[in-house]
């Protein structure tokens, strides 16, 4: 069985398709990437499958369970590319600011961070990193949110 099905997902913009009755599958260890040109409704795929956009029809089923429209936002999480929080700040400042904001769990923030390696960028200010270290953070701000 697969984690994620989006099943017949359409959008429509100002009277014509955007997306047409797209369907994946995504199974556990998989990665979906998605190619094409400029305007070609990669972006609005995406922020419609995590219920930032809402669509005109079509399902979004996790793990054999349907999400509606609104419930999506709580389940899934999406990275835009060039989301960059605190660019002032130094890493450590912000994860902590930010943990201390959703009051994790202080084993959790030490395994996200070794995990994710972050230790090593720690005095740096994030526009500072490099867009891998950048998307890192991103990725542990959005691990430390309370499940």
């Amino acid at each position: 069985m697969s984690s994620l099905k989006v099943r017949n997902f359409t959008k429509i913009y100002r009277g014509s398709f955007s997306l047409e009755k797209v369907q994946f599958d995504l199974n556990p260890n998989e990665i979906l990437g998605l190619i094409g040109p400029n305007g070609s409704g990669k972006t609005t795929l995406i922020e419609g499958v995590a219920g930032l956009l809402p669509c005109q029809s079509g399902s979004v089923s996790l793990e054999g369970k349907e999400i509606s429209d609104s419930k999506r936002k709580e389940v899934l999480f999406y990275l835009p590319e060039a989301l960059i929080p605190y660019e002032d700040q130094f890493i450590e400042k912000v994860l902590s600011f930010y943990c201390h904001l959703v009051q994790c769990d202080l084993k959790k923030i030490d395994r996200i961070v070794d995990r994710l390696e972050l230790r090593t960028v720690f005095s740096k200010r994030v526009k500072t990193l490099s867009k891998g270290f950048r998307r890192r953070l991103l990725i542990a701000l959005a691990l430390f949110s309370p499940q």
